[in-house]
């Protein structure tokens, strides 16, 4: 007789099994729908397993095949826990029943209508908006060449559309990158496609003006508007696709022309690669070398033009020439007038802004200054017509000769203060002189663009500076330290003095 097998893990065998079972009609409460699928029927009749064979106290009969199988293979043969019978059978309960789901899911896949391909000038309504739930699958050749878009088998809670293009590039749209999302990492998907099945595109928050490629400065403005609004409107902009051809809504003129070509013959680019191609196509990036140009030779066009007024138009300079703030200091001081800017050559200043204000503060009570002395000139005949000589005058050619070049002048601006001349000067340098003939309006301005001292006529130094040979008391001294400077001059001169 065979011996009889295990059902438990605790040596318990069929006999002993079918003797715990309790009796149909006992005391005891009736078994739940769940219960009743445990319980083990071994009375009268056992379940038929998926192999065939009943769950029976005697083994089947070992067939050839069997035998076969259990052969020793060479490795150690290792003892399996044993499984009950009830946790077999809730086992095959669970199975049942994902089953029955993945049925369901089949039924209602066979069930869904195929939709035709959107086109962009059909106006949708809510119900039709594009839901996409996961990146859609890769479009074959033959697809992409017919325009098609690709579609991604629909689950039970997701329900699958062509995506949604927007004027005026509809046509334009990427294939395989129609419906991946442009979403930061990390973020929840499922709140926005919740949001999508019944939001609409705001028209607020647009850039004030389409750019259409004719200045570059124009593009970092514009990206950050495009940026604003994808973000406030993330779910009806979702897609790269979509991101794409709101970008091309926002453009005119040769630009729009341009970049239409470029996504129709790239389908798979994604919304960053696009902004890249734009910014390379308006030459942002020489952005940067066209404000240093700029800010070597800006000046303050004084009394025209304020100290606040310099600084807006500098400001934008500096942001494209990412100018450090010590260089933005250097480059403002010496782009303010020179005689507002004489007071602020010996202070420390941390910001830009905080040279701004004391710039300020000096242009002020410079024109202040100005203002009284222009009147007290009106006020006194010979004054007046002493002014009304400079200011005919004024027009006049200047005694001087001509102003250093603006390479010239940034070079040797470094230089100063000096009354010697210093290696590295470029261009002309005139020593200081004991004879000083009246200047008009317009050799003061002549003296200044060639870095010369009202007082002495040097070069090198304002009437300011403390070692001009004007500031020596003693007149003999002041002489023979002039002749010597003078003497100085003559044996490194390049050219000859102008007439003073």
């Amino acid at each position: 007789m065979p011996p009889k097998r295990k059902v438990g893990g605790t040596g318990t065998s069929c006999d002993d099994a079918v003797a715990a079972a309790p009796a149909p009609n006992s005391g005891t409460a009736a078994p739940t729908d769940g219960e009743d699928q445990r319980l083990l029927r071994t009375s009268s009749r056992h379940e038929q397993p998926e192999s065939g064979h009943p769950v029976d106290c005697d083994p089947p009969a070992q067939t050839e095949q069997d035998t076969e199988d259990l052969q020793p293979t060479g490795a150690a043969p290792t003892e399996e826990p044993y499984v009950t019978l009830t946790e077999t059978q809730k086992t095959h309960h669970e199975l049942m029943r994902e089953l029955e789901a993945l049925r369901q899911e089949n039924a209602s896949l066979r069930q869904r209508p195929v939709r035709r391909q959107a086109s962009p000038h059909d106006e949708e309504s809510p119900a039709q908006r594009p839901r996409f739930s996961s990146p859609p699958a890769e479009v074959s050749a033959a697809d992409s060449g017919l325009g098609l878009r690709p579609t991604v088998p629909s689950t039970s809670s997701a329900v699958v559309s062509a995506a949604t293009l927007t004027a005026p590039a509809a046509g334009f749209a990427p294939l395989s990158a129609v419906g991946v999302p442009n979403v930061a990492p990390g973020v929840d998907l499922a709140p926005l496609l919740k949001q999508r099945q019944s939001a609409r595109l705001s028209r607020a928050g647009d850039p004030s003006v389409k750019i259409d490629g004719s200045d570059r400065r124009a593009f970092r403005p514009w990206e950050r508007a495009i940026s604003q609004k994808i973000q406030a409107n993330l779910p009806v902009l979702l897609y790269h696709s979509e991101q794409i051809d709101f970008a091309l809504s926002q453009m005119s003129g040769n630009l729009l022309t341009s970049m239409s070509h470029w996504i129709s013959v790239r389908p798979d680019a994604t919304f960053q690669a696009f902004l890249s191609e734009v910014e390379s196509f308006l030459g942002v990036q020489f952005l940067a070398q066209e404000a240093r140009e700029k800010l070597r030779s800006i000046r303050q066009s004084y009394p025209n033009e304020t100290v606040s007024e310099l600084y807006t138009r500098m400001v934008p300079l500096f942001n494209d020439a990412h100018t450090p703030t010590p260089e933005q200091i250097e480059r403002f001081l010496d782009a303010i007038h020179g005689n507002i800017a004489r007071n602020l050559s010996s202070g420390r200043y941390d910001s830009l802004e905080q040279l701004r204000d004391v710039a300020v503060l000096a242009e002020a009570r410079y024109r202040r200054f100005d203002t009284a002395r222009s009147s007290s000139s009106r006020s006194s005949g010979t004054r007046g017509s002493l002014r009304s000589r400079d200011t005919s005058s004024h027009d006049a050619p200047s005694q001087f000769g001509a102003p250093l070049s603006s390479d010239h002048y940034a070079n040797n601006r470094k230089l100063c203060p000096t009354i010697t001349k210093p290696a590295g000067w470029l261009g002309l340098w005139v020593a200081p002189s004991t004879t000083q003939s009246r200047v008009t309006p317009r050799d003061r301005e002549r003296l200044k663009s060639q870095l010369r001292c009202f007082s002495c006529r040097g070069s090198g130094h304002t009437s300011g500076f403390a070692q001009c040979p004007m500031h020596v008391a003693d007149s003999s001294k002041r002489f023979n330290m002039i002749n010597a400077l003078a003497s100085a001059s003559e044996s490194s001169a390049t050219q000859d003095p102008p007439k003073n």
